[in-house]
This record gives structure tokens, C-alpha cells and sequence, in this order.
């Protein structure tokens, strides 16, 4: 599981209130994170939406809000809406990565906002860990939405912590072991107390960063409205 995106900088000028200082008087942030999905690999509705809501589910203990857009919105996408590529097939063979990848959030600039979830990898897991079941090696089964929820928050979690690797500990971790697996199907697979602080100091200056474009964008206007030259008698 790994690593994707871009930077934006607005420069203004004129005698209007400057894009930060408008930014500064609006009201508080909320601590709310916009997820697009697009679902590639055609998985089933049903899945699709528990593994949504065991997503939203992680992002809240960790203290942090979300809203699920399973629809294809513009790709200039600002900075405080993620996008989730759910591939799997030929797509994800066309990523050229090792057979035990799942995940990956490309680059490592701070507002990079894809991540891409190999399917083919979860359905994998989930019968691995069933035949572990069959065993006796472990007591609870995840089923695939419990493992595509948990590891669509592993990968967004990538690209809130700006982490180029992975933590020792909790979701976080790289290598997921039935035990890890076990703890999905129990709810316990979460962000740590340090990570959930971070997410959430992240996801408010994504949102503040918008708030600044937008309002930068509205002085853009007004600035071209006002230059225009008078209409000719």
C-alpha cells in the first residue's frame, strides 16, 4: 500500500479585502472530508455502500466527519475532495505492481488526493481469511466490505498523514496479518490517537485552503467586472 497530487497558489492585488483576511472571518472549520468513489471495478452495490459506512465509521473515532459521492464529479477537483479508483482486472494490471499490493496513493506532495483500491486484492484477502477461519486459526471473519472499508481508510490515510510509509501500529500498519484482519471484523482496526490528531488538523487545512481559492476566485471577478472599461455612447 502506498502513495498522489497537486499544489495551487492565488496571488491578488487591488484595494479589495484580501483573499486570507475574508477566509479569517468566516466561521470555524468543520471537521468534514468529501470522498468521490468511483467504482471501476464494478463492485456490488450493497458491498460498495457497508464498506462506505465501515469507512466513515474509522474516520469518525478518529474525530473526522465524511460524505460519500458515488458519482463522477469534475477532475479539478479541489483540494478537500479525495477521490477513491476502486480497479481491478486489466486496469490494476496496468498499474504494474506486486501481487500482495492492495492499495496506492501515488506521489507525495502535501494536496495530492487519489488513491487507487485493487479489488482483486480484497476478494483475495476475504477468502484467505475464511479458509483461516475453516482452520480454526482465527475466531471472526471480515467479510469484503469490512476489508474494502478498512482499506479505503488506510489509503486516504496515506495521503491526510503524508506518509511515505507505514506505522507500527493500528490501520496504518503495512503488512496485515490475520490478526490485523480479525480486529476489521471486530471494529478495531483504527487510527492511533497521534494519527486521528493529525487527520483532523489536515482535513481543516484542506478546508480552509478551499475556502481561501474560493473566496480568491470571487475577487477575481469582481476585480475584472470593476477594470472593464465603460461601454462606448
Amino acid at each position: 500500500m502506498d502513495r498522489s497530487l497537486g499544489a495551487l497558489m492565488l496571488i491578488l492585488t487591488s484595494g479589495l479585502v484580501t483573499a486570507s483576511q475574508a477566509a479569517a472571518r468566516t466561521k470555524p472549520t468543520s471537521l468534514v472530508l468529501t470522498i468521490e468513489v468511483r467504482n471501476y471495478a464494478n463492485v456490488d452495490a450493497e458491498t460498495l455502500e457497508k464498506a462506505e459506512g465501515v469507512a466513515a465509521l474509522i474516520f469518525r473515532q478518529a474525530g473526522v466527519q465524511t460524505q460519500w459521492i458515488d458519482r463522477e464529479i469534475p477532475n479539478d477537483l479541489d483540494s478537500s475532495i479525495l477521490q477513491v479508483q476502486l480497479i481491478a482486472g486489466v486496469m490494476a494490471e496496468r498499474l504494474n505492481v506486486a501481487h500482495n499490493v492492495m492499495g496506492l496513493a501515488p506521489g507525495n506532495e502535501r494536496d495530492r488526493q487519489f488513491v487507487y483500491v485493487l479489488y482483486d486484492g480484497v476478494e483475495a484477502l476475504a477468502r484467505a481469511h475464511k479458509e483461516a477461519l475453516l482452520r480454526g486459526e482465527v475466531q471472526r471473519n471480515p467479510n469484503r466490505a469490512q476489508i474494502l472499508g478498512v482499506l479505503i481508510a488506510h489509503e486516504i490515510g496515506h495521503l491526510l498523514l503524508n506518509l511515505p510509509s507505514h506505522s507500527g501500529a493500528g490501520i496504518m500498519r503495512g503488512d496485515w496479518n490475520f490478526k490485523d484482519l480479525e480486529d476489521a471484523a471486530y471494529g478495531c482496526l483504527l487510527f492511533t490517537r497521534p494519527q486521528a490528531k493529525s487527520l483532523q488538523t489536515e482535513v481543516v487545512r484542506r478546508a480552509q485552503r478551499r475556502q481561501v481559492v474560493k473566496v480568491g476566485n470571487q475577487e477575481q471577478v469582481q476585480l475584472q467586472i470593476g477594470s472593464a472599461p465603460n461601454p462606448v455612447p
